[in-house]
């Protein structure tokens, strides 16, 4: 079903040797900090559990894509805490997107996601994304599918900069959710396979499972 919800899509490796202290930032400070903005509903962040990706996955699900251009989350980007001001500069290769939910199928969250991502256009193909949905649904394990469309280029603020580079971004991505981390690995290539005519899905950036090991709701 179409969704009017928004999701911010983060996915980033970090310095060696700092996993500990990201970790604890994101535990401590940084998901409660964000879903304290209005129009915030829930921080999920994951680790990489297989295939071709980042070490951090995190989502953020809001009311609306326009709460990620909202003057109260900007305000917040543009005054980094001193903590975030320790951790963003331990950031590599971040990829960050501003999306909309455009169909979403399963109301419940599992153990680990399957993510699978490009830097294309899959906006044209709901067809596509319905057959590939209604697959899914029967495989062992499965709970929900999302189909996010970038809304919105992220804007310049003073926190993305201690990053020390232009972040990445995706045009699309499918996620699903399901009980362990295995049933997630093994959806990635049925994923692939299936929007594998799709030009924008030719060469996806991400192709990964991850574990959740953080939920966080408003």
């Amino acid at each position: 079903m179409e969704s009017a919800a928004g999701l911010l899509a983060i996915w980033h490796d970090v310095a060696q040797g700092s996993e500990d202290a990201v970790t604890d930032w994101y535990n401590r400070e940084h998901h409660a900090e964000r879903l304290a903005v209005p129009g915030f509903l829930e921080a999920r962040r994951g680790r990489l559990a297989g295939g071709a990706g980042t070490q951090f996955c995190s989502l953020y699900r809001t009311s609306h894509p326009e709460v990620l251009r909202s003057p109260a989350y900007l305000a917040r980007l543009g005054a980094p805490s001193p903590r975030t001001r320790e951790i963003m500069p331990l950031y590599r290769n971040m990829s960050r997107t501003i999306c909309r939910i455009a169909v979403e199928e399963g109301g419940a969250t599992g153990g680990a996601v399957a993510c699978f991502a490009g830097a294309g256009s899959l906006d044209a193909a709901p067809v596509q994304v319905h057959a590939l949905f209604a697959a899914l649904a029967k495989e062992r394990g499965v709970l929900r599918h999302t189909f996010l469309v970038a809304a919105a280029a992220a804007p310049d603020t003073a926190e993305a900069g201690l990053r020390g580079g232009a972040d990445a971004s995706v045009g699309w991505a499918v996620l699903v959710d399901t009980n362990e981390t295995e049933e997630a690995l093994a959806l990635l290539p049925r994923i692939e396979h299936s929007l594998k005519d799709l030009p924008g899905a030719a060469a996806p950036v991400h192709r990964a499972a991850y574990r959740i090991v953080y939920t966080g709701r408003a």
